[in-house]
């Protein structure tokens, strides 16, 4: 699949049965529905950055795929997404997944565990036949769970592991980003610090890295802007690091590819 793909339509791949693995370049940002369903041979694959949406039966059927770690950029998980994946095993939810469809993992019948973000607001009937399912590692403590509207009735009879969240800081959290012609305004909450690092970076669409700017924080101040040349289409992302920064290129290539991200498409209607 060549680099600079933005989008991969309903039902791409669906029924390509001696696909083994694929790789999804970085500049993709949308994934149809279907688009890899019935791919009985694939074991692996990695959903890029910047896919905000899994969308309906994306991987359904998909019998030998055994793991999937979904991006911190998705916030929705779409029904049957997973559907009959029997041989899956471990899910790693993103830092911002927000809600999970109802039978998002139907008949997962080998799936042990699942990593679910502290952000998660909405859980649907969405692990039907999950016999297997005994651990949930939750980003939040039990009184965020009370908070999360869980209407399946296999999550509660699972072992739950709280403060498990898979994020660099789960102090941290990016609640948005507002673009406005050269200026990004980025918006934050939890415990923020005073001497953490606060990024936003612009990229090209087919991932090309055109600049950085960054600023030390401020004990509870969440908001900050920064002025940035951004082209008419591009990515934008938002980062937030414990520590501050001296070397911003040194950033960009050795610590941006380990930090949460907050990001958003300008100028390209997903």
């Amino acid at each position: 699949m060549h680099s600079g793909i933005i989008n991969i339509g309903e039902c791409a791949f669906g029924g390509c049965s001696s696909l083994p693995d694929i790789i999804i370049p970085s500049s993709v940002i949308s994934i149809g529905g279907g688009a890899f369903s019935e791919c009985s041979s694939l074991t692996s694959v990695t959903i890029p950055e910047g896919v905000t949406n899994i969308s309906g039966n994306m991987f359904g059927d998909c019998s030998s795929l055994k793991s999937i770690t979904i991006p911190d950029t998705v916030t929705n998980i779409d029904e049957y997404a997973f559907g009959n994946c029997t041989a899956l095993k471990t899910v790693n939810l993103g830092y911002g997944v927000e809600s999970i469809g109802n039978y998002a993992f139907y008949n997962c019948s080998s799936l042990k565990s699942i990593t679910i973000p502290k952000r998660i607001k909405s859980i649907g009937y969405s692990f039907d036949l999950c016999d297997a399912l005994t651990d949930v590692y939750y980003g939040g403590d039990e009184w965020d769970r009370e908070n999360i509207d869980i209407y399946d009735p296999y999550l509660p009879n699972a072992t739950w592991h709280y403060n498990s969240e898979n994020s660099e800081d789960e102090d941290m959290e990016i609640l948005g980003l507002i673009v406005s012609d050269n200026t990004v305004t980025v918006e934050f909450g939890g415990e923020i610090q005073s001497g953490d690092c606060v990024m936003v970076a612009v990229y090209s669409l087919r991932g090309e890295f055109l600049g950085i700017e960054s600023a030390i924080t401020y004990e509870d101040e969440y908001e900050y802007t920064f002025d940035i040349d951004i082209p008419e289409n591009a990515r934008v992302k938002a980062f937030l690091w414990a520590g501050s920064n001296d070397d911003e290129e040194a950033f960009y290539t050795t610590l941006i590819p380990r930090c949460s991200a907050y990001e958003m498409l300008v100028g390209i209607q997903e």
